[in-house]
């Protein structure tokens, strides 16, 4: 069987230690070439693991030997490049928040229907394994649910300086924002996917670190889901620790009438996990092996099945479209101070 050509566009933190080295892993494909505007990145990344650089990524998407893209620049981008990719005749694999607006997410699905190519959208943490079990747990749990809870608390560096962390998610020409557009849409998704169901109403509240930044470090997220379920985010990334080893808390909590289940999934890269359950009247903890790929090397290689298959991937661009739809109301909501209804 033929590999799989690939490329990758940007190669900042997502795109090199995410993309690149989940391609190179998986035994179906191919990296051909590599792009970012920035050339140093050239004398990084050798040309016989890695292919040809460039500057250009229209390039890349002249090349017959490229069958798919990964786009991994900053938001502002992925809304050209994966027009121009799709129009190429490439498959596109996209970064999370998935584009800048609504009417853009639109765009790129009307084009993939006109190109006959299919976009997947990176939203990497679906494939953490605590979270394969929870959506065992709820097929099989037959009381009603209540809510969702998810606590993601990041624990930096005292010296940490917000202005040297991925400056362009503090530039609102770039990204939507910051906390919430870099966390807040995997605990999104994440809750959309666990409970099968679409949010109806939106209440925000977000906050900055200092008062000259404009892009949220803080937030707090009410989520109305059509199934009755009411979803509830806390997330920070101003939690300081004096010290480099300290464990952040990320917690997803389901709850409902005589059930409860609960992980801390940051326990999952450094011993072996466990979901506690209340089920049934009796408490359980459910150990976890811990799984050998990282969810960056499931996602890479469940994209590269989707294009062998001829199939759509399991996170379609309609996910990134719902997903976009919840964050941009969530920042409209903090900015109002008022709750926003989406559409059905």
């Amino acid at each position: 069987m033929r590999k799989i050509g690939v490329a990758v566009i940007g190669l900042g933190f997502a795109g090199s230690n995410l993309h690149l080295v989940s391609y190179l892993e998986n035994k179906n494909c191919k990296i051909k070439a590599i792009c970012d505007v920035n050339r140093n990145y050239s004398k990084k990344f050798p040309p016989t693991l890695f292919g040809e650089f460039t500057t250009d990524y229209r390039e890349i998407l002249g090349r017959v030997d490229v069958d798919a893209v990964s786009i991994a620049t900053p938001p502002k981008f992925h809304y050209l490049i994966t027009l121009d990719a799709l129009k190429a005749g490439k498959h596109v694999l996209c970064e999370k928040p998935f584009v800048m607006t609504l009417s853009q997410a639109k765009d790129i699905m009307v084009a993939e229907k006109k190109y006959g190519k299919h976009v997947m959208v990176g939203l990497t943490f679906r494939y953490l394994k605590p979270f394969f079990e929870f959506k065992k747990i709820l097929s099989d749990n037959k009381n009603p649910l209540i809510s969702i809870r998810c606590t993601e608390f990041e624990l930096l560096l005292k010296n940490h300086k917000w202005d040297k962390w991925e400056d362009w998610q503090f530039n609102p020409a770039m990204s939507p924002g910051a906390a919430l557009s870099e966390s807040g849409t995997h605990l999104i998704d994440r809750m959309r996917w666990l409970l099968g169901s679409e949010v109806r109403k939106v209440y925000a509240t977000t906050s900055g670190y200092e008062n000259n930044h404009k892009k949220d470090h803080s937030a707090f997220v009410i989520l109305h889901f059509a199934n009755g379920v009411i979803g509830e985010i806390s997330l920070s990334y101003q939690v300081f620790s004096q010290y480099q080893n300290d464990k952040a808390l990320c917690l997803t909590e389901i709850f409902g009438n005589d059930f409860y289940a609960c992980v801390n999934y940051q326990d999952y890269f450094k011993s072996n996990p466990s979901i506690t359950l209340y089920d049934n009247y009796q408490w359980k903890n459910l150990k976890l092996d811990v799984d050998p790929k990282n969810p960056a090397q499931h996602e890479i290689d469940a994209f590269i099945q989707s294009i062998i298959q001829n199939k759509k991937p399991p996170i379609t661009s309609y996910d990134g479209y719902k997903n976009l739809e919840v964050l941009l109301a969530a920042y409209k909501s903090s900015k109002t101070g008022k709750p926003v209804t989406l559409n059905e």
